[in-house]
């Protein structure tokens, strides 16, 4: 058994008098001299309420100003949270787990939150640093609380009514936006006073306020790390430790703060400096949950290890410690080690693993916290076709590497046309035509597009490439973010045997207000395949003339029939019913093809779900989840899913928003169906 080791205090010694009789004797002693009788009453509730711990290991003590850290409300942190419940747990229920474990070698250094309540903000942080160490491409990193803190109410538009933000929205926040390094935009640790900044103390807060300021102009250019979508586990001890022993990592505890069991200054009840020092935060007792309750604090940490044999002294609602019938020391058994934010002057500065680590109980966790966990980032290393040197480490360099094979500078060329005329790009709308003639005939093998264009958020744009014969294919989507250079060459695909000889135009159009910017120049290079002889029957105009085209559908008699929706179609961020919208064919037939076109704003279509519904009830998921970090879905594909299946009734589509995070709309949407002769 492993006890926390202490030793008595000297108090009352040679007295022949019990510590806490004598600490009262010299308290009253004391305050007789100072005070009127009175006073003096009352005084000696408060002297006998914060009675003396009775053992002690030695050490440096807290300051008892360091004992009153800043708090968020516990219904912020956890608003949305899933219900404990439905949580799965995981590790095998008989798993041989370690007695003891840490990952304390893998942690950046302590940091201190100051007198904002953003734990849950430095918890994440704590996290991604820990998990950027892990993947090893950052060697120090240090990543921004006061940027992550104003992306959440700014970017992601989350909780704009306080300054405190949950590490669920934190980490959504990171994963959806990235977030920049800490040199970029450092910390302020207390909020504005009054005097600096009058317009704070008047209702409403500004948004401002909250987040002290805007980030300065390089941390908005600087480039973003990101990290993937959280995920909430269970709480059980199994659970934590079955997640940090097999991936490694650390996870992020959201909990009810119960302010004696955390030694906290304000508590109602007596606290322990001994205790504030060593980092314990044992179970709390119930005089402590029912005081606790009436302020509905909470608090978040990064757990980062266990001590299974860790005993800590028990004590009672009036702070003293607790014995059983034969006078022996109650201790509960079984703590988690965690990093605070708390700063290194008071919080566990006698903890063994350094000031600002702790000790929360195993059993306080399971019963009051949430746990998020998030996978270590993955980025995967590609070949540098231009520098010489094998990146990968396969032994293969530049052009020799598989991954340089469709580099311009390993490939081999074909015809260049090069377009320098310069156009703009206006707010909300097309640019105006820009086109390149080719001049040699034959069939498109290969095709490379490279471009400059300058804006300032290339996340506003969609630039498409469109073929002399009307075919058209996306180049860029919406990708990208704000400040991000625009990708100079891209390799289009979805036009292999397209007639090469006619007028190509490159399309662009800026979907969104508030930036604007221009193609500079672009250029068309085209590898011809003269073998290729087989017609394109592409729906949009087969050459029925050839053999290759003998047996399509609209070739054989069959006929093209389609259908818009009519109006836009708004969806909320909370509404647990999803959007359907119909579309009804009187046509009688058998499909040969069907095609669908979907054009849907959101923020972010990670959230978004869609299906489509035939009318004989049988449903397509078209879309759910997309990872990638963009908004939008505008679309259109092939569904051969639906091949031989009759026409004629409703087609619904179902778009679900379960990501509660932003709403949506629905501008239109369209089915194509070539049918059967």
């Amino acid at each position: 058994m492993k006890v926390a080791q202490h030793r008595f205090f000297k108090t009352g010694q040679g007295s022949g008098m019990p510590p806490r009789e004598a600490r009262l004797l010299r308290c009253m002693k004391a305050l007789v001299r100072q005070l009127s009788i009175p006073l003096l009453i009352l005084a000696l509730v408060g002297c006998d309420d914060s009675a003396p711990d009775e053992i002690d290991g030695g050490g440096p003590l807290a300051p008892r100003e360091e004992m009153r850290p800043t708090l968020a409300s516990r219904d912020e942190l956890l608003a949305g949270a899933p219900h404990k419940d439905s949580l799965v747990t995981i590790g095998k229920e008989k798993s041989d787990y370690p007695t003891r474990f840490d990952l304390a070698d893998s942690q950046s250094p302590v940091r201190n939150q100051g007198q904002r309540p953003l734990g849950a903000v430095f918890a994440v942080v704590g996290l991604m640093e820990h998990l950027y160490l892990l993947e090893n491409s950052l060697p120090e990193p240090s990543f921004s609380a006061q940027f992550l803190q104003w992306s959440t109410k700014v970017e992601l538009a989350a909780s704009p009514d306080s300054e405190a933000a949950s590490a669920a929205l934190a980490v959504e926040t990171i994963h959806r936006h990235g977030l920049v390094l800490e040199e970029f935009w450092p910390y302020v640790p207390a909020p504005w006073g009054r005097d600096e900044a009058p317009e704070c103390f008047a209702e409403p807060v500004p948004l401002i306020c909250r987040t002290l300021g805007e980030p300065p102009e390089s941390a908005l250019q600087a480039p973003r790390h990101s990290l993937p979508r959280g995920r909430f586990i269970s709480s059980t001890p199994r659970s934590i430790k079955a997640y940090m022993r097999d991936r490694g990592a650390a996870v992020v505890a959201t909990m009810d703060f119960f302010f004696q069991a955390w030694n906290h200054a304000d508590s109602e009840l007596p606290v322990s400096r001994i205790n504030f020092s060593e980092g314990y935060v044992p179970y709390p007792n119930n005089a402590d949950i029912e005081r606790s309750s009436r302020r509905r604090a909470g608090h978040s940490v990064l757990l980062v290890g266990w001590d299974d044999e860790l005993e800590v002294p028990v004590r009672d609602e009036r702070g003293r410690l607790m014995r059983d019938h034969e006078g022996e020391l109650i201790t509960e058994r079984g703590f988690f080690l965690f990093k605070n934010s708390w700063g290194t002057e008071g919080f566990g500065i006698r903890n063994e693993f350094g000031p600002g680590y702790g000790w929360i109980s195993q059993r306080y966790l399971e019963e009051f916290a949430l746990i998020l966990t998030v996978e270590q980032p993955v980025f995967e290393v590609v070949e540098d076709c231009l520098d010489g040197l094998d990146n990968t480490g396969n032994g293969l360099t530049d052009c020799d590497d598989p991954d340089c094979s469709e580099h311009r500078v390993c490939r081999r060329r074909g015809s260049v046309v090069t377009s320098r005329r310069a156009r703009a790009i206006p707010e909300l709308g097309p640019m105006g035509e820009t086109t390149v003639d080719v001049h040699e005939s034959g069939y498109v093998a290969d095709l490379f597009v490279t471009m400059n264009i300058q804006h300032s958020d290339i996340s506003d744009l969609v630039v498409s490439l469109v073929a002399p014969g009307g075919q058209r294919a996306m180049i860029h989507d919406r990708a990208g973010r704000s400040g991000d250079p625009f990708p100079a060459v891209h390799r289009v695909e979805g036009l292999r045997g397209v007639r090469t000889k006619g007028p190509w135009q490159i399309e662009v159009a800026d979907m969104a207000p508030c930036d604007s910017g221009k193609l500079t120049r672009w250029s068309l290079e085209i590898i011809n395949d003269d073998n290729w002889l087989s017609e394109l029957c592409d729906y949009e105009d087969p050459d029925c003339a050839t053999p290759d085209c003998a047996e399509h559908p609209l070739c054989r008699g069959g006929r093209r029939v389609r259908m818009e929706s009519d109006g836009e179609s708004p969806f909320g961020a909370d509404d647990p019913a999803a959007l359907v919208s119909r579309l009804e064919f009187d046509e009688i037939g058998s499909i040969a093809n069907l095609r669908i076109g979907i054009h849907l704003t959101h923020p972010y279509r990670g959230d978004l779900r869609l299906s489509l519904i035939a009318p004989t009830g049988n449903p397509l998921n078209l879309f759910e989840h997309d990872a990638q970090c963009y908004p939008n879905v505008v679309a259109e594909f092939d569904l051969p899913e639906f091949a031989g299946f009759p026409l004629d009734g409703a087609w619904m589509l179902q778009v679900d928003n379960p990501g509660k995070f932003a709403a949506g709309t629905l501008h239109s949407w369209f089915l194509e169906a070539t049918l059967e002769p």
